[in-house]
């Protein structure tokens, strides 16, 4: 083999078959009596060929030699060798090999050699800081341990070679995975690490604007290495070896290590300043490094002295073998081993007999079943995302420290950092940064709560200078960064396969940023509280976060144990806090994605266009796929609450609950409980729990000794249960027996709900106990016939209700009504009364209070601010059915204008009166049902109902796709260009009525030079100095018509002197713009119109003259009422276009100069008429 110093275009020659040497370097001697060679595998003859390469050039870095020293000792020092750069080059290119390589030869190759602790960690020791040469050797050497210590993840690569059919028996990462171990062994021992930081000191020395490339590699080179160290995972073993019990133990000399050398604050400071572009672009790293670290610790171990770590764990483990113990005990008879045991069992006409000692103590039938062939249960993954590690206890202590430094100096800015990178994506974000980001905020969220618990209990403030207040993890309870947390869950939910990972690590975040807001509202500072009434309000108003955790647990399968853990976590804190928060609050709003609505199909002739507008009256929007809407609704816990009571709720709790037994914490027991509780006694849903394998659990569970001989409350409370569902149970099916059938069968959420207001069969069908939940959608909403006032139509309605024999659905909303005015009277009066002089009566009574407020001059603002909705209270269950099945019913109360909410569940309506309504609207509506009630309306010879119809849905105008409805190229739209230019038109048109006519004003001097432009004028066209030509059309005037305009135009000024001398001595009234005539296009509003109107005059009045020439004549005459009374009919005429001045009367009464305008019905516009346009 050959080789240089540069080695880049050098080749690597082998010897030929005869002298190439044997695997353990030794030269093989070519005999004709050689034994023929065994066939060989690729493998085997791969690496036949590459070991004697790789062992000599390895020989060929240099070695140990003995030297003597100058007081006559002799020391080992390792020489280099000649060419020791070109072997490092060397041993790069064979180490490039194995990226085409599935066995990775040229790794097993170095590992056998000892590459990496005979030669490069010596040679980097003696190299460093010696010379530019030294340091490039080094660099070198440090390059080749990177890459030996590259993290390999044998379950990728594994998937991998199963998805492309490569999967092979035989291969060997066990070997691989020693050798890294060994390799990181050999650096913590030699003193390695210490010398990788003094190899990356000077480049972090400079400044950001002296680095270069090579100092940006050298750091990048280093703290890789730091990461590939911390992804070797200890090794558990029973072994008592020396070498078994190093390799389990490295994790910890690591951590260590790391705190001694000072690397961890390194890392702390790149953290810290990871905002800044010093150290930005290495936050990636130090978030990898953090949590490789932290990933099998958990914080509540941080929080143990390290003198007591050891105590600890001995003390679980001594309570898990006793329990295990007396499990085994319960399960064993007194009766010695040495005797045999025969039991006789006859079932179903067979005899058994069975020789187990354990037939006594469980028996027969116990021991039969036992024997029988079980189905496999599925086997469930412990922890996914975060393994078990053993740490000493000096490692412990470390990392507390670090966590409490981190939490100090580097929190905010590192996870801003980190989820700025995210969010734009960067080059340098993997996928699983995403995994590490949450499962590191995490971690730190519950090391704060952990440690401001700890300090409390020391008494230590968080205010103080010792103490830890919420300003240090304020980044992580930003809106920004929970609403990126559960924008993750909702993302991974939908994706195909689900990331089971990362929605685990984002649900463990999402709950410890709901305990810190928890926290922050009982802190008991008041900056605290608000801030945590804001973060709750801003996180419930999303209705899609509220879905998102009941999908999460519905969906639950077969992920791993911790997983499920997490799930029950989370919903119980979510109710927990919401039910509190919602107590809190008068109302609460979500903000839900509007549901689309399809277009109903109509049928056209063929040979017919459509138009663009809806054909037929029962045509429904065509909803716009590409944008989403979202509208406002109403919340109530009790609704929400109703959503985790359905099947696949209560399959993941039950799947929790079975696994009582290997519960370590007291509150998981409690969760389950609490959540279970809601579901039964809550929210009256007991019914979810009668199924089979369900009433099977709790079986299992009565019948275990330790629960009915435990002490824990939280098995007591779970006991209650069990008896309670139970009971209920057995009470079911003495009522209906086919229960016991349909227990095997699924339920539906309008069974559910039939059930939870006591239906006896839920079942069947609803026909003889009148219309279900499940037909409620079908009754249609009715509205009475057009052309009848508000107050008629309550009339109409009530007749309705009383020809229905329903009188007591009126009496019931007269009661919610008083209840209504006198709770916000009461209100009023208490914020706007002045006490001295109210209390001078002592009556009391409604009536009082209705009569104290009426004196008052309405509510304030402050009194509004203090109403709230009023909930419809039914007494009775027929009362409550018809406030969704009773179409008379509900429209009777929507003409009151009351609001109604729909139960998902079981499609029932809640009522209630809004708080908008003022104590004067709830008392007139009063008035006006008892004088229906009193005078009942007459609906001429046909019955109320007769006056009623099913509610229609307006026909919906659909405008056609315009080309030009593009966005333009300053980027605004022509739609939102037509939408401004309509609005300053508007602005205009009501800026009119402020214009004054200048005809209006006396001015002698004006009007002499006007009069003077005019004559001028006419000299000139007298005199032909100007040729008259047409200004529209295609003809022109002759002279003739120019000159009898002329003569029409002396007149006209001369008419307005004369008017103009008049209006000096007798002014006019100003003409005001009437607004309501011009806007109002409804035709029941045109009497009102005509009234509005000077109904005195009867004379014509003379128009304005329009620009093009032409005039409308206003004409008025009169005709008799019905009542005896003249009201004024307008009509408008045009007249032809002669001399441009209306004909009329000469003397017009100031009265009719007044008028303005006129709505046309029929035509559908106004005309306007200005009468000082004269």
């Amino acid at each position: 083999m050959s080789y240089s110093d540069e080695g880049e275009g050098d080749d690597i020659t082998l010897n030929s078959d005869d002298d190439r040497p044997s695997l353990d370097g030794r030269s093989r001697a070519s005999s004709s009596d050689a034994e023929p060679a065994q066939p060989r595998t690729a493998r085997e003859r791969k690496r036949e060929a590459l070991f004697p390469p790789i062992s000599n050039v390895c020989q060929a870095l240099g070695g140990f030699e003995e030297f003597r020293t100058e007081d006559g000792g002799i020391e080992q020092a390792y020489s280099l060798g000649d060419s020791v750069i070109g072997c490092l080059k060397d041993l790069k290119r064979f180490w490039r090999m194995d990226e085409k390589d599935d066995d990775r030869t040229v790794s097993r190759i170095f590992y056998e050699v000892g590459v990496l602790k005979n030669d490069l960690i010596p040679i980097l020791l003696s190299t460093l800081n010696t010379s530019k040469k030294g340091d490039r050797i080094a660099l070198a050497c440090v390059e080749l341990m990177g890459a030996m210590t590259w993290p390999i993840n044998v379950m990728d690569e594994l998937l991998d070679a199963k998805a492309q059919d490569e999967l092979v028996a035989s291969m060997d990462y066990y070997t691989l995975i020693t050798a890294q171990l060994s390799y990181k062994a050999a650096i913590l021992q030699s003193g390695a690490l210490r010398a990788m930081f003094q190899l990356m000191s000077p480049s972090l020395g400079k400044n950001r604007r002296e680095r270069t490339p090579k100092d940006e590699a050298i750091i990048t080179l280093v703290l890789n290495v730091f990461r590939n160290l911390a992804f070797l995972k200890d090794r558990i073993t029973t072994s008592n070896s020396a070498d078994a019990i190093q390799l389990s133990q490295l994790q910890s000399d690591y951590i260590v290590q790391l705190e001694s050398e000072h690397i961890f604050d390194l890392l702390v400071a790149i953290a810290g300043n990871a905002e800044n572009s010093e150290f930005a672009p290495w936050n990636m790293l130090a978030l990898d490094i953090f949590h490789l670290i932290l990933r099998g610790v958990k914080p509540a171990e941080l929080m143990v002295p390290a003198a007591e770590v050891d105590e600890t764990r001995l003390k679980d483990l001594l309570e898990l073998e006793g329990s295990l113990k007396k499990a085994s005990a319960r399960a064993t008879t007194s009766r010695h081993s040495r005797f045999g045991t025969t039991v006789a069992l006859k079932s179903g006409g067979k005899n058994y007999i069975i020789h187990k000692q354990s037939s006594l103590a469980k028996g027969a039938e116990k021991t039969m079943d036992d024997i029988k062939k079980s189905k496999a249960k599925k086997v469930r993954q412990d922890d996914d995302l975060q393994p078990p590690s053993h740490l000493r206890p000096e490692a412990i202590k470390v990392l507390h420290d670090v966590a409490v430094e981190f939490i100090d100096s580097a929190f905010n800015p590192f996870f801003a950092s980190i989820l700025k990178d995210i969010r734009m994506e960067r080059l340098k974000v993997k996928e699983s940064d995403t995994v590490r980001f949450m499962f590191l905020a995490r971690f730190f969220l519950e090391f704060f709560l952990l440690l401001q618990a700890d300090e409390k209990k020391k008494g230590i403030s968080p205010l103080s200078e010792k103490g830890h207040d919420f300003d240090l993890i304020a980044e992580m309870t930003e809106p920004s960064s929970i609403a990126f947390v559960t924008a993750r869950i909702k993302n991974s939910l939908e994706e195909k396969p689900v990331p089971w990972m990362e929605v685990h690590a984002a649900l463990d975040c999402f709950i410890q940023m709901l305990l810190v807001i928890d926290a922050l509202s009982v802190s008991g500072v008041e900056e605290n509280i608000e801030v945590a009434e804001i973060l709750q309000n801003k996180l419930y108003y999303e209705a899609d976060t509220l879905d998102m955790v009941v999908a999460v647990i519905s969906k639950y399968t077969n992920q791993s144990l911790k997983y499920l853990d997490s799930v029950i976590n989370l919903a119980y804190v979510l109710l927990r806090m919401l039910e509190k928060y919602s107590k809190s609050k008068a109302y609460m709003y979500v903000k839900k994605k509007a549901k689309a609505r399809r277009k109903k199909k109509a049928t056209r002739p063929e040979d017919e266009e459509g138009d663009g507008i809806g054909y037929g009256e029962d045509e429904e929007e065509e909803a716009d796929r590409g944008a989403l809407s979202y509208k406002e609704h109403a919340f109530k816990f009790s609704e929400f609450e109703l959503r985790f009571c359905d099947e696949p709720v209560l399959q993941t709790f039950m799947i929790y609950l079975e696994g009582y037994k290997t519960f370590t914490d007291p509150e998981q027991l409690k969760r389950i409980v609490s959540l279970l509780h809601r579901q039964a006694i809550k929210a009256k849903s007991e019914g979810v729990f009668f199924k089979p394998t369900v009433l099977e659990l709790f079986r299992r569970i009565s019948e275990d000794d330790t629960f009915s001989s435990s002490r824990d409350p939280n098995l007591s409370d779970l006991k209650k249960l069990i008896e309670y569902v139970l009971k209920k149970f057995f009470k079911a099916v003495k009522e209906n027996p086919l229960l016991l059938v349909e227990i095997f069968y699924p339920k539906t959420r309008s069974q559910l709900g039939k059930m939870r207001i006591g239906v006896t069969d839920p079942y069947g069908s609803s026909d003889d106990e009148g219309p279900s939940t499940m037909n409620a959608k079908m009754i249609a909403d009715i509205e009475v016939t057009p052309g009848f006032s508000l107050t008629q139509q309550i009339g109409i309605v009530m007749a309705a209700l009383v020809d229905a024999e329903q009188a007591q659905l009126i009496d019931l909303i007269l009661a919610q009504l008083g209840l209504a005015s006198t709770a916000r009277n009461e209100i009023v009066l208490t914020t706007d009364g002045d006490s001295a002089a109210l209390d001078d009566e002592d009556d009391q009574s409604d009536e009082a209070l209705r009569r104290k407020a009426s004196r008052l001059q309405g509510p304030s603002k402050d009194a509004i601010a203090l109403f709230t909705p009023h909930a419809v209270q039914f007494s009775e269950e027929s009362e409550r059915k018809a406030a969704w099945s009773n179409a008379q019913f509900k429209l009777l109360m929507r003409l009151l204008e009351w609001e109604s909410s729909e139960v998902p569940e079981s499609q029932e309506l809640v009522w209630t009166i809004p708080a908008t309504i003022l104590p004067s609207k709830l008392d007139g509506d009063i008035r006006i049902i008892n004088n229906f009630l009193l005078d009942p309306v007459d609906p001429n010879g046909k019955t109320a109902a007769d006056l009623l119809r099913k509610k229609r849905k307006a026909p919906v105008r659909r405008r056609k796709p315009r080309i030009d409805d593009e966005e333009g190229e300053d980027g605004e739209t022509p739609a939102k260009k037509r939408q401004a230019k309509k609005k300053k038109e508007a602005e205009n048109f009501k800026s009119a009525q402020f214009i004054d006519d200048s005809d209006d004003e006396d001015n002698e001097e004006r009007d002499r030079l006007f009069f003077a432009a005019e004559q001028a004028l006419r000299d000139k066209l007298d005199a032909g100095a100007i040729k008259p030509t047409a200004t529209t059309g295609s003809k022109k005037k002759t002279a003739a018509v120019l000159k009898r305009e002329a003569k029409a135009a002396e007149k006209a000024a001369r008419a307005a002197a004369k008017a103009s001398k008049k209006a000096a001595k007798n002014p006019k009234k100003k003409t005001k713009f009437n607004t309501e005539l011009v806007s109002d296009l409804d035709d029941s509003g045109s009497d009102k119109e005509e009234d509005e109107l000077d109904s005195d005059a009867a004379t014509p009045e003379p128009v304005a003259r329009s620009d093009r020439g032409s005039s409308t004549e206003l004409r008025t005459s009169t005709t008799a009422s019905s009542g005896g009374e003249r009201k004024r009919a307008f009509s408008v005429t045009s007249a032809s276009s002669g001399d441009g001045v209306a004909k009329g009367g000469a003397d017009v009464s100031d009265a009719e100069s007044d008028v303005v305008g006129v709505s046309q019905a029929k035509k559908r516009r106004v005309v306007v008429v200005d009468s000082d346009d004269e």
